[in-house]
């Protein structure tokens, strides 16, 4: 029976998430349970993913070192993980905490993964009759693997299956399918099926297996969607992430009532994810807290109860404590809390509430003050006189003296305490009870500090929305966290939530507040004080809000889990959710609001209504309209509420089209006082006045930094460096005839710069490193100085996350210890120093991508760049110009290249339209060489002489100037998709290069953009003979009028639009790697021929690399895939290797499509 093997990842099962989205969300999963066990260190989510990766690579160099390919298996990842991660523990304790996590992670595949909905039906067609079985590379074991198949393909008969962490063995290097041959022998695999080109096709095509190369388009797109989102969050931005979440709970939720009732319905829905994202903080607080219930307030906590609830439901695998609502109140235990009715204790009280009546203190301590009023009259105090400072208040004090009244109230305040007790005892809190951890919306914890002084045994640790300033010295048994802010710890953020009464309606239950308990038929009860003004209010808006939220909760959880997102991950957009909502509430919830009648019992001893009706009558006497606006103002103040006072009464909208004219009439007043002056004294003058009158001074320029914070970095680079060392600038000349005997692997080393998010310079560098490793080199990078990634392993991780893949590529976050190579390269100008120094290798070289000098304003640094030219290193210069500078002035040998773009990112994009009035412009205020006030000078005068012209402006969120003559869009930076829209969408793409070019002309070319760039000696040299990049002259007048010229000749506009497509065809990496490779191979052999000739029609690849060459005519040429090498009919067995320093020897013509495409062209010629 044939055997057909099918991949797993990607083929058979595709993921809701980035595959590293599992694994963060196993680490935060193992941060918040075993909080308690790992080293402060660790505690943080990232820090164990790093660990997690470290363990992982170190398993696999051991495995290596063994003689099998670099694979781990998923539990001994993580006992080497926990290990290190939470030292002291014995390995009876490791095993089962690893035991935990690898069942958790297991159940996060399960849910985080489905199947394919094409794969059954190319299983189907290609592999019908035949035994199936699952080939895969994965560090679970092969019954994990097998189960979370069987669950999400239940029809699927598949015989069994190999994993790679099993063997020791992969895919990728052939072995696994040698692996498995050996099991099922003497039956061999007949075909093969996977999505990855080079291990499910061209590796088991090598060995004589047929392969299909499986790929879903749509599911391919969404694979790169997720990948840009991770590679988004990685870098602090999860906006799109956010969004999906409110997309998730919109989708999900129940819909819908009409009406008001809608609207409170879809406000819940839309507040969801903030109300869940609250919840889960309060459950991951328990969690590293290792208590099993949530305590949630009433009446507030009500809702989260449910939240909580729906939560564990929709993540039954997870064991989460059980959430149970607590009836309590300040009321119910501020009295109870009190050790005896003095000052000292009720100054605790008076922080809040300085100055209220008799009546008001008395039903805040729980107690009916009819039954002490013949105490208050015997001391000339009325039960409703309102008392301001009573601590100063001679007859209060003669009041708390007095024996009778202690009497009495104590005996009140004892009977609460004990009922109070009673009541918690049930609810499983006593005295011998050591943890406890509660949950309110905010805002000070006053309930929890009522109920530690209870309890002064029990430690209560109180999760918050937020936390205002504490009034009251906080008791030693208690802690408390806020998921929001917590202005206790330095920041100042109250307003973010002002007024907190509109979000706690949100929050409120029809139950009523709990006034005390008591003990009826042996078990104790809460009483409860419901009002019905409030209760209408619920019925009529919060309790369709409480539905809305409740709806989506289940799969805004799940999205969560499954995106290995924790609460704090989404703090910052629940926090500006909030924020929004009070500043721009709905109409419905204003209403709602001013309808509701609000419980001050406690402190103020009565219900209060918020005034938000209109006085428009009393408005409309004024006769100015500022002074209507002032009256409404005034009315708005007074309500407690503005923002909602103006939504209620419908004139949000009035509102905010007078701040406009207001701030218009501002605006024009400046501008016409301002004009006045300068005609009177001179436009500089005034300028110069209102500059140092705003104390403002602008400088958008941004000077390039020093080496290190201090002098010393600096010397260690450039302060023995001796340009009358002859030895030393002729170290590549005395090394030649050793370089010359090269045959073997050879080594190739990279020193660079630090590396942060979006770098373009070294985004060009990785590419040549991945280049020569796949050409067969022994590929390192090395960090100059020291890297802020901290480890080689976080630098590796912090790459691959924001870059690309780095397989089979060492990577070392400093240069402490640079081993032994054969060429050691430089990528700036402080490394060209650092490797000068060095002699442990047989070429030194400095890969120039621009005239580093010129970062500089004139001084030591410029100076020291330039010099780095003379250090005699041999020169990869990124353009003519590049080369042609350090050659002819300072002495460089070396060679050129063009950079490339990405055709798969950058092409005319046919699903925008053109418009022929549109100029994008690239502007960088930080860096000067770009030129941002000359384009802003030419643009302001194209927008004054020809008005229709549309500008939009990327690469910067600040231009750096707050005057800008001129209407502009400005989207910021780009990712690629989004540039190529944008560059397909204008009729111009501006940039202003005034030292080496770099990528933006070419991808704008390519995508149909009219490339405008300055006349000047760098873009002449690349651009300047019969391209259709439009060199303008660099000053303001010329650059606006060939703007305007060209925006007006739209026949010209369409011609160079043509050109510009075919133009941009040239810069290709692989044109690029293949002038780097001959002109580094002359650099290191120099003109030795090759000790071997390699037939025509030859068939080559080095030991060790990857990329497989067609050999013509004394010169090879690249087979870019493993299609375009099975179309042409050739076979892997074919495929001769040599050694890396003959391959070099053979020129790189380039691709073998452009080879196979010049032999159709010349034989339609002969034909012809």
């Amino acid at each position: 029976m044939p055997i057909t093997t099918v991949d797993v990842w990607d083929t058979l099962l595709r993921r809701k998430c980035h595959p590293d989205e599992i694994k963060l969300g196993v680490a935060g999963y193992v941060t918040v349970k075993y909080h308690a066990l790992l080293t402060p260190f660790f505690r943080d989510r990232e820090e164990l993913h790093k660990r997690r990766y470290a363990s992982e690579v170190e398993i696999g160099r051991i495995r290596v070192s063994e003689g099998v390919d670099d694979e781990y298996e998923l539990t001994e990842v993580w006992y080497r993980t926990i290990r290190a991660s939470a030292p002291g523990l014995d390995p009876v304790e490791i095993d089962s905490i690893v035991s935990d996590i690898c069942e958790y992670e297991y159940l996060l595949e399960l849910d985080s993964t489905y199947p394919d909905p094409t794969i059954s039906a190319v299983l189907e067609r290609f592999a019908g009759a035949d035994d199936k079985w699952f080939l895969s590379d994965f560090y679970m074991a092969n019954d994990r693997l097998a189960s979370l198949i069987k669950v999400h393909h239940p029809q699927l008969d598949l015989k069994g299956g190999l994993v790679s962490c099993e063997v020791g063995l992969n895919k990728r290097s052939g072995r696994l399918f040698e692996a498995f041959e050996e099991r099922q022998r003497p039956v061999e695999i007949t075909r093969h099926i996977g999505d990855n080109s080079v291990s499910d096709v061209a590796i088991p095509q090598a060995r004589g297996i047929q392969s299909y190369h499986f790929v879903n388009s749509k599911e391919e797109q969404r694979k790169e969607q997720l990948l840009h989102q991770f590679l988004r969050r990685q870098a602090g931005d999860l906006y799109s992430i956010w969004e999906e979440i409110k997309e998730v709970g919109l989708r999900s939720a129940k819909r819908k009532r009409a009406g008001r009732k809608g609207a409170a319905f879809d406000l819940g829905v839309e507040f969801a994810p903030t109300m869940v994202a609250y919840t889960l903080f309060a459950i991951e607080e328990a969690m590293r807290r290792q208590v099993d219930t949530v305590y949630y307030f009433t009446r507030e906590g009500e809702l989260l109860a449910k939240i909580h609830a729906a939560i564990s439901d929709a993540l039954p695998q997870v064991k989460l404590p059980k959430p149970q609502v607590l009836e309590v109140s300040r009321i119910a235990t501020f009295g109870a809390s009190l050790r005896k009715v003095d000052s000292t204790e009720l100054a605790r009280l008076w922080t809040m509430y300085p100055t209220h009546s008799m009546r008001a203190l008395l039903l805040s301590l729980g107690e009916q003050p009819e039954s002490l009023s013949i105490h208050l009259k015997a001391h000339g105090i009325e039960m409703d006189e309102v008392i301001s400072h009573p601590w100063n208040d001679s007859r209060f004090q003669r009041l708390l003296a007095n024996r009778a009244f202690q009497a009495d109230i104590q005996a009140g305040l004892d009977q609460r305490r004990r009922d109070l007790l009673g009541y918690l005892a049930e609810r499983g809190i006593n005295a011998d009870t050591k943890n406890v951890c509660i949950v309110d919306i905010g805002w000070r914890g006053t309930i929890q500090d009522n109920l530690a002084r209870v309890l002064p045994d029990t430690h209560w640790h109180g999760v918050y929305l937020a936390l205002f300033r504490f009034l009251n010295t906080q008791p030693e048994n208690t802690s408390k966290s806020a998921y929001l802010f917590d202005c206790n710890n330095g920041v100042d953020t109250e307003e973010d939530i002002t007024p907190q009464a509109p979000a706690e309606m949100l929050f409120n239950s029809a139950s009523g507040s709990v006034t005390g308990y008591s003990c009826q038929n042996g078990r104790y009860i809460a009483h409860r004080l419901a009002n019905e003004d409030e209760n209408k209010v619920h019925r009529s808006f919060t309790e369709f809000f409480q539905e809305g939220v409740l709806s989506a909760t289940p799969a805004i959880a799940s999205y969560m889990r499954v995106r290995g997102l924790l609460s704090t991950d989404v703090s910052l957009f629940a926090r500006r959710t909030i924020k929004e909502l009070l500043a721009r509430p709905p109409r419905a919830m204003a209403r709602a609001y001013f309808q509701l009648s609000h419980n001050e019992t406690f402190g103020n001893g009565r219900f209060v209504m918020q005034d938000g009706a209109l006085r428009l009558v009393k408005a409309l006497r004024k006769v100015r309209p500022s002074s209507v606006v002032r009256e409404l103002d005034d009315q708005a103040g007074s309500s407690g509420w503005v923002d909602g006072f103006f939504a209620a009464n419908n004139l949000a909208t009035a509102r905010a089209a007078y701040r406009l004219i207001s701030n218009a009439r501002g605006i024009f007043a400046f501008v016409r006082s301002f004009s006045i002056k300068s005609y009177k004294y001179g436009y500089r003058r005034v300028f110069n006045d209102l500059q140092m009158a705003l104390n403002a001074p602008r400088d958008v320029v941004q000077k390039a930094k020093p080496i290190g914070r201090e002098i010393q970095p600096l010397l260690r680079v450039v302060g023995d460096v001796d340009f009358t060392n002859t030895d030393a600038l002729n170290f590549n000349f005395r090394h030649s005839n050793l370089r010359k005997k090269d045959d073997g692997p050879l080594r190739m080393s990279w020193i660079i710069p630090d590396i942060g998010v979006g770098s373009g310079g070294h985004m060009t560098i990785l590419r040549f490193v991945r280049y020569f490793r796949e050409l067969g080199f022994h590929c390192s990078i090395y960090v100059h100085e020291r890297s802020e990634h901290g480890s080689s392993e976080a630098l590796k991780v912090f790459i691959e996350s924001y870059y690309m893949q780095l397989d089979g590529i060492d990577v070392y976050s400093s240069v402490d210890h640079v081993e032994d190579c054969d060429i050691l390269i430089a990528t700036l100008w402080v490394t060209a120093y650092d490797i000068f120094k060095r002699t442990n290798c047989k070429l030194k070289c400095y890969f120039i991508q621009d005239f580093e000098p010129d970062f500089y304003p004139r001084g030591s640094h410029a100076v020291l760049a330039a010099n780095s030219y003379k250090l005699n290193l041999f020169g990869i210069s990124a353009s003519s110009w590049l080369e042609n500078i350090v050659s002819n002035e300072y002495g460089m040998d070396g060679c050129k290249f063009n950079l490339g773009y990405d055709p798969h990112s950058y092409f005319e994009d046919q699903t925008v339209i053109r418009d022929r009035d549109k100029v994008s412009v690239y502007m960088r205020p930080s860096t000067e060489r770009r030129g941002t006030e000359l384009l802003i000078a030419a643009l302001s005068l194209v927008k004054k002489q020809r008005p229709k012209t549309k500008v939009v402006i990327f690469g910067t969120d600040n231009l750096g100037y707050s005057d800008i003559p001129f209407r502009a869009e400005v989207v910021g930076l780009q990712n690629e998709e989004q540039l190529r829209r944008l560059h397909s969408s204008s009729a111009v793409t501006l940039l202003s290069s005034l030292t080496n070019y770099s990528l933006l002309p070419i991808e704008a070319a390519a995508c149909g953009a009219v490339v405008v760039d300055l006349d000047v000696d760098s873009m002449q040299a690349t651009f300047g003979h019969g391209s259709p990049v439009v060199l303008a002259p660099p000053d303001p007048v010329g650059l606006a009028r060939r703007l305007i010229t060209l925006l007006d000749s739209p026949e010209d506009l369409s011609r160079r639009s043509a050109e510009s497509m075919a133009f941009a065809q040239q810069f290709t990496w692989e044109a690029a790697f293949a002038t780097v490779t001959n002109g580094l191979a002359r650099g290191y052999f120099g003109d030795a021929p090759s000790s071997r000739r390699i037939p025509s029609r030859s068939l080559i690849r080095a030991y060790n690399g990857q990329r497989i060459y067609f050999v013509e005519n004394g010169a090879r040429y690249h087979i870019a895939s493993a299609e375009e090498f099975l179309k042409a009919g050739f076979s892997f067995a074919a495929v001769t290797q040599i050694s890396l320093a003959e391959l070099l020897s053979i020129p790189d013509n380039g691709l073998y499509s452009e080879l196979n495409a010049s032999y159709e062209k010349g034989s339609s010629q002969m034909a012809q």
